[in-house]
């Protein structure tokens, strides 16, 4: 695709988050647009409700036939976390009576909402990841590999996240509200 037809699914996009995407927030989607289609994973940064969401739905969106399947790092014993996002085979722990595809099976997108809440022990999982693609399902003695297309991670608090796997994200740092007034007003029109 030429840098028109590039030009033209930025704008698309944008135009999709539009709603409540003023000219603050505006250089974060397109930044998204731009690391998701070189398959390159990104860490958004920023206060609560400042529009991290929006940003990561950006990123999901820069392939038009792709969804993003999303877990919230927050608050979620590392066992869980594991089996969700990576899948579990049947016998792996009391409870697991059938073999279940975790997110990085069943999507192309990955979001790890919060990764900053996420402890360092399920971070070095993360890392493993991020890094070479790879995971383990629970209770599955191989390593596999992840053919997905991008992998996405938020947090309002970027000092939770290890430096190690911190830098092996691209980051994106949303300016807070007090800073883009004009988008407030966009904002609550929306809600």
């Amino acid at each position: 695709m030429g840098t028109t037809g590039q030009r033209r699914d930025k704008e698309a996009i944008a135009q999709q988050v539009a709603i409540v995407v003023g000219e603050g927030l505006r250089g974060c989607v397109d930044a998204a647009v731009a690391l998701a289609r070189k398959r390159l994973p990104m860490l958004v940064v920023g206060e609560t409700g400042t529009g991290k969401e929006l940003v990561v739905d950006a990123y999901g969106r820069a392939w038009p036939t792709e969804s993003i399947g999303k877990i919230n790092c927050t608050g979620t014993t590392d066992a869980l976390l594991e089996s969700e996002l990576f899948g579990h085979v049947r016998g792996a722990f009391t409870g697991a009576v059938e073999d279940t595809a975790g997110i990085v099976e069943s999507y192309d997108v990955v979001c790890l909402d919060e990764l900053g809440d996420a402890s360092a022990r399920f971070q070095a999982a993360i890392l493993r990841f991020v890094e070479y693609r790879q995971y383990i399902k629970v209770g599955y003695p191989k390593v596999l590999r992840w053919e997905g297309r991008g992998i996405v991670a938020s947090t309002n608090k970027v000092s939770g996240v290890r430096d190690d796997l911190r830098y092996r994200f691209r980051e994106v740092v949303i300016p807070p509200l007090r800073e883009r007034v004009a988008d407030i007003a966009k904002i609550i029109a929306h809600f």
